[in-house]
């Protein structure tokens, strides 16, 4: 699920409780390049916060370095040219990172 704040701030979260890694990929990470690593919490929790610019963006969660999951939790889901599912983002200019 995510939770965005008037600043463009989201924090992004997944209940994975078998994930031995999980990391935020999408537009605004350049994908893989920039992944955002995930932190574990008590009892399968994953989480990480980020600035995300203004925009429509993509993103999902990759998990373990091959499964990608969407999150159902944002403002939509569609799957792409190879398969898989990707979530979609809006941040609206007016609550962008400064």
């Amino acid at each position: 699920m995510i939770a965005c704040d008037r600043k463009g701030h989201v924090e992004f979260r997944v209940f994975l409780p078998h994930a031995a890694d999980v990391r935020v990929i999408g537009d605004f990470t350049a994908w893989r390049t920039g992944a955002l690593p995930m932190r574990r919490s008590y009892p399968g929790w994953w989480s990480v916060d980020a600035d995300v610019p203004a925009g429509q963006h993509e993103f999902c969660y990759l998990v373990d370095g091959h499964l990608w999951i969407a999150d159902y939790a944002a403002h939509g889901v569609h799957a792409d040219r190879a398969g898989h599912w990707l979530s979609r983002l809006r941040i609206a200019p007016e609550h962008a990172p400064a």
